[in-house]
């Protein structure tokens, strides 16, 4: 058991500031950083708890629509507008898929961690208009 499954477990409402171990840097601005990222997430499921983990910092809980708001935070701290407009969740029109990517699952599993008994449909949508609106 590492040192950050134990502070999780003894102080679970703490906030994460530390990154995991070898994280390439967010936010991301360009294809060949959102490959990197990708095999570094691909490498380990520990790799993608670890993100989910250090990005439910960014969960907003205390305010009114928090799982809406959260879906909005999420991707802002994951990927620059610049790589954002490149995407969409579905990736038609020659985009970038984003459901297709392992940052779908950090993105997924930050938020369902944090609203257990959602279905995500909020968040979905709230990604869908957010990555549209990526300027």
């Amino acid at each position: 058991m590492n040192l950050g499954r134990v502070s999780r477990t003894v102080l679970p409402n703490e906030k994460r500031i530390t990154a995991p171990a070898n994280m390439p840097e967010l936010p991301l601005g360009t294809k060949s950083a959102l490959k990197e990222y990708e095999s570094f997430l691909a490498k380990s499921d520990l790799n993608l708890a670890a993100v989910c983990d250090y990005m439910s910092s960014y969960v907003r809980t205390s305010v009114a629509d928090p799982e809406r708001k959260s879906a909005n935070k999420i991707p802002s701290q994951l990927l620059r507008n610049s790589l954002a407009q490149e995407m969409n969740l579905e990736g038609g029109n020659g985009k970038i898929a984003f459901r297709s990517l392992k940052l779908y699952k950090v993105f997924q599993g930050t938020l369902q961690a944090a609203f257990p008994d959602s279905d995500l449909e909020v968040a979905d949508d709230a990604l869908r208009r957010w990555l549209k609106d990526a300027k």
